[in-house]
């Protein structure tokens, strides 16, 4: 398992259905096709990475205040 990092900061800090959120973490690891984004409890289209910021689309069905995590495998 790689290093999930540390989540810093969440931009916007509530989710919209299909926007994007900005993850501003620290150590990161950023490898293509081994991580991943939770937002909801539901897997996000990551469309940008690397180990101080993630931007990842906001899965249909989600929305408002709910828990982000990153993965790395």
């Amino acid at each position: 398992m790689g290093n999930p990092g540390t989540i810093n900061k969440v931009v916007p800090s509530s989710a919209i259905p299909g926007g994007e959120i900005a993850i501003e973490c620290s150590g990161f690891e950023a490898v293509w096709d081994a991580h991943a984004c939770i937002i909801g409890g539901e897997r996000a289209h990551i469309t940008a990475a690397s180990s101080r910021r993630v931007l990842a689309h906001v899965p249909d069905g989600i929305s408002g205040n709910v828990p982000v995590f990153l993965e790395s495998r």
